[in-house]
């Protein structure tokens, strides 16, 4: 995965976590060097000497996961707590830890990081959450909800904690990004959100014309054009079909896996949807074609701005 120069993209590591049981009750530092302590949803952990922003972080992060919450139509926790054999996934609450750069999985990292469900953040970008700053454009906590929404993409996942192999436009880095530009925008800070979206829209302009170009960007942009059009309700269809197990994706077909998904959503929205994803060089098979014939045919343009008031068509599904 491709990491920004402004540091807001972030990858999944691979790394082999063992956080083990992390009992912060009445606990309010360790070893002297970490501020640890709980929120409802959250176990967390402040390198000391950036201690004072801890009312900060819990604000913060208890906002992030109630906006993505409503975004998606399930709790992140509950997810995570049914896989039960993983043991790189943290029980019972999201581990998001604040250190030190030297302290970071990846020694003197700048950014975030993000495993399952276990974050870090460099604490040398927390006073970057001072109101001001945000309102300037200042990314900490852009990078902080990116890498929530970093968590929050274990919907790619079903409840066996397994990966359903999912296809890359929709459940590339640029997933995370889509999440994490709404939650910014809709707060009212919309500064870094619309220079990040230009530079997706310029990737995206890459990969249409055959060059070299970033998967999270396309990502991102196909799914702000798609929610533009239709809204939360079938992104949230589309989580829970994972989840429950009833969308699952071949492993090593992409043409199959391409075919699953736009099948899925088109029927969800009622409109044949492959003329917009033929826009964005996405090919499925003859028999999708044929299956989606039947349904008018859906006229979605390629979204320009992260500015979207509301859908133009909104679905009235939602969840369960």
């Amino acid at each position: 995965m491709n990491v920004s120069k402004n540091r807001l993209l972030s990858f999944i590591l691979t790394l082999l976590l063992s956080p083990g049981v992390f009992d912060c009750s009445g606990a309010e530092s360790r070893d002297d060097t970490l501020v640890v302590f709980s929120t409802e949803h959250f176990d967390v952990e402040i390198a000391e000497q950036y201690a004072s922003y801890r009312p900060m972080v819990e604000e913060y992060l208890e906002e992030g996961y109630h906006i993505y919450r409503t975004y998606t139509g399930y709790a992140l926790n509950d997810l995570m707590n049914w896989i039960q054999d993983n043991p790189d996934v943290h029980h019972p609450r999201y581990y998001f830890m604040f250190y030190q750069p030297e302290d970071m999985w990846r020694k003197g990292w700048a950014g975030g990081l993000t495993s399952w469900n276990n974050t870090q953040v460099t604490a040398t970008l927390l006073p970057g959450l001072e109101l001001e700053e945000i309102e300037r454009g200042d990314p900490t906590l852009s990078i902080i909800w990116h890498e929530l929404a970093n968590g929050w993409a274990n919907v790619y996942v079903d409840y066996q904690g397994k990966g359903t192999h999912a296809p890359w436009w929709f459940a590339a880095e640029g997933h995370a990004g889509f999440l994490r530009q709404h939650a910014m925008v809709d707060c009212g800070w919309p500064v870094e959100q619309v220079r990040e979206y230009q530079g997706a829209l310029k990737h995206t302009d890459r990969y249409l014309e055959g060059e070299k170009y970033d998967p999270g960007a396309v990502c991102h942009v196909l799914l702000q054009s798609l929610w533009a059009e239709y809204g939360w309700p079938l992104f949230q269809a589309t989580y829970r079909a994972i989840q429950e197990g009833e969308l699952t994706f071949p492993e090593a077909d992409s043409l199959q896996a391409n075919s699953v998904l736009v099948r899925f959503l088109s029927e969800a929205v009622g409109e044949n949807l492959l003329p917009f994803m033929e826009m964005f060089r996405i090919p499925v098979t003859q028999e999708t074609r044929e299956a989606l014939a039947r349904f008018p045919t859906a006229d979605i343009p390629l979204e320009k701005s992260v500015l979207v008031e509301k859908p133009r068509h909104p679905l009235e599904f939602g969840t369960k």
